[in-house]
């Protein structure tokens, strides 16, 4: 059996294959509708889930001050139903045919990144956690092997559709591997959080991209840095300095956004100055942190902010939630 967190449990089963399977087949409805559906998941979320419609405008109000409280209402509910679409969007991104996703995703800046790969250059492709993440994942995967890290979901079915979907590993499922498979170009090398990072230096070695998403809150000593977002001293993650400098590699910053009224996908991105990974872990995390500020402020409704952003806080400030 594939190595996963734990055994499901039974229930873990049935909301598992139930879940998938309405994941799968619902990857396969035309963009459009998919786009209402989420939206509308989205809408019934907002007024369920209290905490994290609180989560949510606390760190609007930490990151906009300047913007009135109706604005920032109104980012929040446009926040969760882009979550809810988020959903849609990361099963089309497992489940679709290279046909239909091709149709419905369009990349700019490719032709940068494509001369990188095609000299073989290593390269990272810094993202940060946009509700269509897997949507650039999917799509870098159609242009070369790819490797990444992810926190593995708590059902274990879950886990293994990921290893499914982009490492084409068996599940002990019969079922799960029938309705899953591999719909990428290339194989993927996905590690998890907790696992030893080999696999993942091994994959950039033999040219793997990868794709790094940072700027979920860090609560580790030994692999964070407190660095500026939005004004506000934030744990972050050090890892990109480190690895960019392993490989000597150059790094994009890239993110993927759905377009108003279902009309696609779109996927951006640049190339960043070579001395934009100085080895400094503190400047570097700035570096990254501003960068990632341009995107927010751009498409601040797809920003990820259901979590708490800035749970760490440096020695002796006080906690920025209630809970």
């Amino acid at each position: 059996m594939p190595q996963t967190l734990t055994e499901p449990t039974f229930s873990q089963k049935i909301s598992g294959f139930t879940g998938a399977v309405i994941w799968r087949y619902a990857s396969i409805l035309p963009h459009r509708i998919r786009w209402w559906l989420g939206g509308g998941v989205g809408s019934v979320l907002y007024c369920l889930l209290r905490k994290r419609r609180e989560i949510v405008n606390r760190n609007l109000e930490l990151c906009f001050p300047t913007h009135s409280q109706k604005h920032r209402n109104r980012i929040a509910i446009d926040c969760f139903k882009s979550a809810g679409r988020g959903v849609f969007a990361w099963g089309f991104a497992m489940f679709a045919k290279e046909k239909q996703f091709n149709r419905e995703v369009k990349w700019i800046g490719l032709d940068t990144l494509e001369s990188f790969i095609n000299a073989k250059k290593s390269v990272i492709l810094l993202c940060p956690h946009v509700v269509c993440a897997l949507i650039l994942f999917r799509a870098a995967c159609d242009y070369a092997p790819s490797t990444t890290i992810y926190k593995a979901p708590r059902n274990p079915i879950f886990d293994m559709i990921y290893k499914k979907c982009f490492e084409n590993e068996e599940s002990p499922y019969k079922w799960l591997n029938y309705i899953f498979r591999l719909n990428t170009k290339n194989t993927a090398k996905i590690v998890r959080f907790s696992e030893n990072m080999r696999p993942l230096y091994r994959a950039m070695s033999d040219g793997a991209l990868l794709f790094y998403l940072p700027d979920q809150n860090a609560n580790d000593p030994a692999r964070q840095v407190f660095a500026p977002f939005f004004g506000i001293q934030c744990a972050t993650y050090n890892g990109l300095s480190r690895i960019a400098r392993f490989h000597d590699s150059r790094v994009f910053i890239c993110y993927a956004t759905h377009l108003p009224a279902g009309k696609g996908y779109e996927i951006y991105s640049k190339l960043l100055p070579k001395e934009f990974i100085s080895g400094n872990l503190e400047s570097d995390a700035v570096n990254m942190n501003k960068e990632i500020e341009q995107i927010v402020q751009r498409i601040p409704e797809q920003y990820f902010w259901l979590h708490r952003k800035f749970q760490t806080r440096p020695p002796g400030e006080e906690p920025l939630y209630s809970d």
